[in-house]
């Protein structure tokens, strides 16, 4: 009876394998996780009702952002919101690594991750650097410097993890630009760390984005700074200096120079600063100048820029000797511009160019005279000040002595009469 209840149970009542089950689910996941594309509604349905503990990222698969966010509460509320404007991106990159496509660290998920929670070095642990995400754990952000300047030091960090330099493939997005903009990240800068303006990000962070004139204009113009560091990525910027950044120092500024400082006019910056801009007056005369003041400065630049590559140009056709062919048989640089053939190679610079160099040579060696005119009338002003200085010291002290002599006779003359009375 025993052995039939014994073999009832277990033909009835098979002991349950856990290593199946445990199989089984890993089974399940694995097909969940490598087989089926993730969908933008679901995202969203995720995002918006559980996004702030992170259940959107677990559902793409982003572990790791799944925990942070469940822990600092959608990282303060800050990532919450900024992940409904990029939903569409997060799940496209999911279903590429689905595919087992590669995928690179984003430049905004490092800034992200970087304020405020960077001080724990969470954006370290998102770069897979975990020693230095444990010295920040321990040190604060080595005391909250470290952690401060990484605000610069994010984007090439960023291309360093992806082998690949941040100039010449990281996308700027018009999206992330006025995401880092909001308060109180934009005027603390966090726009122009963004779009590669790193000096402009230092010149917000201190100066609170210039009182804050400047973060109110940056709405306006941000299309246009996007455009620019794309163009500086590409290598299609030729122009180094813009107007509206030179009327953003004016205003808030502009009365101790700092506008001239920006355009390396530091003989007027140093003017401005001493006289508080002129009284006033060329501040506002200012106003009226900077468009010219800007044009004149970019193409000073642009002529410095072809004289150099003309001087380039010459130096190889001069220094390039064949083999068997002396110095002395190469032609010099004006005769190779001169009597080029056009029938054999191209001319190393046509007619145009040629009177634009010729012109703007004889341009930059006057502007040369000038100055050095300028300098020794200048010196010549101090000398002759001095002199006049020295000489009527020496004047003075003469009458000085003249005097001593005066009141010393006078007295020696008074003291005799009274001996005499």
């Amino acid at each position: 009876m025993s052995k039939q209840s014994k073999s009832f149970g277990a033909l009835s009542f098979p002991k349950p394998s856990l290593n199946g089950f445990i199989r089984n689910v890993e089974k399940q996941l694995d097909k969940f996780h490598h087989d089926e594309a993730r969908s933008i509604r679901t995202t969203y349905l995720y995002a918006v009702f559980l996004g702030m503990f992170g259940a959107h990222h677990f559902y793409l698969g982003r572990h790791m952002f799944g925990f942070m966010y469940m822990f600092t509460f959608g990282l303060c509320g800050i990532g919450y919101v900024a992940d409904l404007f990029r939903i569409r991106s997060m799940v496209k990159e999911a279903n590429m690594r689905i595919h087992g496509e590669e995928t690179r660290r984003s430049l905004f998920e490092a800034y992200l991750l970087w304020f405020p929670f960077g001080i724990f070095g969470f954006h370290y642990i998102y770069l897979k650097d975990y020693m230095m995400a444990i010295l920040y754990v321990l040190s604060g952000g080595v005391y909250g410097i470290a952690w401060f300047f990484d605000a610069v030091r994010i984007p090439n960090l960023v291309a360093s993890f992806n082998g690949e330099t941040y100039l010449e493939h990281d996308p700027i997005s018009l999206v992330h630009a006025y995401l880092f903009s909001l308060p109180p990240f934009g005027i603390l800068g966090f726009h122009h760390y963004y779009c590669g303006r790193k000096y402009w990000g230092l010149f917000y962070t201190f100066t609170l984005a210039g009182l804050g004139f400047g973060w109110l204009m940056d709405f306006l113009r941000m299309p246009f700074l996007v455009s620019r560091a794309e163009d500086k990525i590409n290598g299609k910027s030729q122009v180094t200096y813009h107007k509206d950044d030179v009327y953003m120092l004016w205003l808030p500024l502009g009365l101790i120079g700092a506008h001239h400082f920006y355009l390396r006019r530091y003989r007027w910056g140093l003017i401005y600063l001493v006289t508080f801009g002129g009284l006033g007056i060329g501040w506002i005369a200012d106003l009226f100048r900077i468009p010219s003041i800007v044009n004149e400065i970019n193409s000073q630049l642009e002529q410095e820029m072809e004289i150099s590559d003309v001087i380039g140009m010459a130096d190889k056709r001069i220094f390039s000797v064949p083999a068997g062919r002396d110095h002395e048989s190469v032609l010099p640089f004006d005769d190779v511009i001169h009597n080029h053939h056009s029938n054999s190679s191209p001319r190393v610079l046509p007619k145009i160019t040629r009177d634009f160099v010729n012109g703007s040579c004889a341009y930059i060696s006057f502007k040369y005279i000038l100055n050095i005119l300028f300098l020794l009338i200048k010196y010549k002003i101090y000398f002759s000040a001095i002199f006049f200085f020295l000489q009527n010291t020496a004047v003075l002290q003469i009458l000085r002595k003249f005097k001593t002599k005066v009141k010393e006779s006078r007295f020696t003359t008074s003291t005799c009469c009274n001996v005499k009375l």
